[in-house]
């Protein structure tokens, strides 16, 4: 957990007035203090009741003193690795209720140099995995440089491999063969990387019965989408989106810069909003076999029509 920036959040950034206070903002990617600190948890105040700031220590020392950063607000966007559940509950909070639907998707990927004699009038190509038809599909993206992202993928445990000959294999065995048409021959520019920790998550911060004031969980730490529908990133944006509309709410309410009753209206906006991408993926997966849900989930009804892609060349 990085601690990567502070930041001053004022009436200026968001309507045109004075300070309202100091947020820390958890999560990679951001410039600000060193990726060399780990966030190890929250200081509140006497009260239990606000967030006073955060505890760091350096990473790869673990003995090393920690430090006090003070901020009024702290925004976990941390990804799957969130570790606010566990701050909550050292603090004496209840943890939020989780659901869980995993189709066991699992991914394999590579950069090639694409050759110069390729001449297809296509820039990328996408074929998704299909209930009826297969179970394995691929992703090819260009990247600068004339190089080519390659992606395999393979639902209910039909994991694409990493090794050399079987990731050839396993491309020449989609529904078409025009992925590995392309790579056969292709200069491969890095090793192959795989990774299966793709299950829907949701863990409902919008439920809690009681709120720490000025912590607030978005993004992946809260709402963690099968990446094979490409929805993570917009809602990360639409995330965002109902953090600006919750701050300028909470200005407007409290003209006094005091947080109280933002974490619970934030939390709530953010289940509001990300919710329907939430249905979206969940409800594809639970056609997968062998998918698996948890906790209290409700199944979509039997008999909701399932969308077949096809290879699809994504002109420019």
């Amino acid at each position: 957990m990085i601690a990567n920036q502070v930041k001053k959040i004022s009436r200026e950034n968001l309507s045109g007035a004075k300070t309202l206070g100091h947020a820390v903002v958890i999560g990679g990617g951001i410039a600000g203090l060193s990726a060399a600190q780990i966030l190890t948890g929250l200081e509140v105040d006497e009260a239990g009741r606000r967030v006073a700031g955060v505890r760091l220590r350096q990473r790869h020392a673990p003995g090393s003193t920690e430090i006090l950063l003070a901020a009024d607000l702290v925004v976990d966007a941390s990804g799957r690795s969130s570790g606010a559940s566990r701050w909550l509950e050292s603090l004496g909070y209840e943890t939020p209720g989780e659901e869980t639907v995993n189709a066991f998707t699992g991914y394999a990927s590579r950069i090639y140099r694409r050759p110069a004699e390729f001449a297809a009038g296509w820039k990328s190509l996408y074929i998704r995995p299909s209930v009826s038809e297969s179970r394995r599909g691929g992703i090819m993206l260009p990247l600068e440089g004339n190089r080519w992202h390659v992606t395999l993928i393979g639902m209910a445990q039909d994991y694409p491999p990493t090794g050399e000959d079987a990731f050839l294999n396993f491309a020449r065995s989609l529904p078409t063969q025009t992925l590995y048409n392309v790579i056969k021959d292709a200069e491969p520019l890095t090793n192959i990387s795989g990774y299966r920790n793709t299950a829907n998550c949701v863990r409902h911060y919008d439920r809690l019965p009681r709120y720490l004031e000025g912590l607030l969980v978005t993004g992946d730490a809260v709402y963690m989408l099968n990446p094979v529908y490409a929805l993570g990133m917009t809602a990360a944006a639409m995330g965002s989106l109902a953090l600006e509309r919750s701050l300028k709410e909470q200005l407007r309410r409290n003209p006094s810069d005091d947080l109280s009753g933002l974490a619970r209206r934030f939390q709530k906006r953010l289940s509001q909003v990300v919710d329907q991408l939430w249905q979206m993926a969940t409800t594809e997966d639970l056609f997968w076999p062998g998918t698996e849900v948890k906790e209290d989930f409700m199944p979509v009804q039997s008999g909701t029509p399932v969308r077949e892609f096809k290879a699809v060349p994504l002109m420019a």
